[in-house]
């Protein structure tokens, strides 16, 4: 009987000290997509569309936002075509040069910028100025642009489930 107490104990307290060290997170759904967000929201809001989750006092900083990349007739292609070709994972495409060539120079002209792959859909990245943007591909006419002032490229992978 000691020995299944010790064994209890042994494992309450691995429970407990794995918990006091784990990264808090919470489960967020936008847009029927799933993500992990860190815990500690001081402030959530939308503006202009943009769903913002605040995690300190000051307005305008440390914050991780998500909005959904529009269609327009303008670019003549889906969105996910468009940001397939802005980062260069499509050579040829029916995109408007014009507009492909804005979100190159927004984009993925300077900075560090790539493309991670994932099951649930490929997601590309563009870091510049202090900021960090993803645009998660959901399906062709589903892009999620993810957008944050103070994650990191491994905390914010995290939040895309990588």
């Amino acid at each position: 009987m000691k020995r299944i107490q010790g064994y209890v104990f042994l494992l309450v307290w691995s429970f407990l000290a794995s918990a006091c060290y784990a990264e808090e997170r919470v489960s967020l759904s936008y847009l029927g997509l799933k993500f992990s967000v860190p815990a500690g929201v001081t402030a959530m809001g939308v503006n202009d569309d943009i769903f913002i989750l605040r995690y300190g006092a000051e307005q305008g900083k440390r914050y991780l936002g998500f909005t959904q990349v529009e269609a327009s007739p303008e670019y003549q292609c889906s969105v996910a075509e468009l940001m397939r070709t802005v980062f260069g994972d499509l050579k040829n495409s029916s995109c408007d040069e014009q507009q492909r060539d804005a979100f190159v120079k927004v984009f993925a002209s300077e900075g560090s910028h790539g493309k991670w792959e994932r099951v649930a859909g490929d997601v590309f990245y563009s870091q510049l100025k202090g900021a960090l943007y993803l645009f998660v591909l959901a399906s062709d006419k589903k892009v999620i642009q993810i957008e944050s002032d103070y994650l990191t490229k491994a905390q914010i992978k995290k939040v895309i489930g990588l």
